[in-house]
């Protein structure tokens, strides 16, 4: 997969989780601990997506896992 492949798969997976975990809460098929895990899923992804933009619009895109975490903690306040 290139960057480009990874980034919109990442970004539709993100949208596609806010909505499931706001359609859930407004239906109230869904409470505690469920709601937390896809609300912090539905972030992360949003945080993978906006890791994998920087990286696609960079000459020298990371390569190993730990370049990759170096950039996600660069990201997180």
């Amino acid at each position: 997969m290139t960057i480009h492949q990874k980034f919109t798969s990442y970004a539709l997976l993100s949208v596609i989780g806010t909505f499931g975990a706001s359609y859930a809460v407004m239906s109230q098929k869904i409470t505690g601990v469920l709601l937390v895990i896809c609300f912090a899923l539905a972030v992360l992804l949003a945080i993978l997506t906006v890791a994998l933009f920087i990286a696609s619009i960079t000459k020298d895109p990371p390569k190993t896992f730990s370049r990759w975490l170096d950039w996600l903690l660069i990201l997180i306040p």
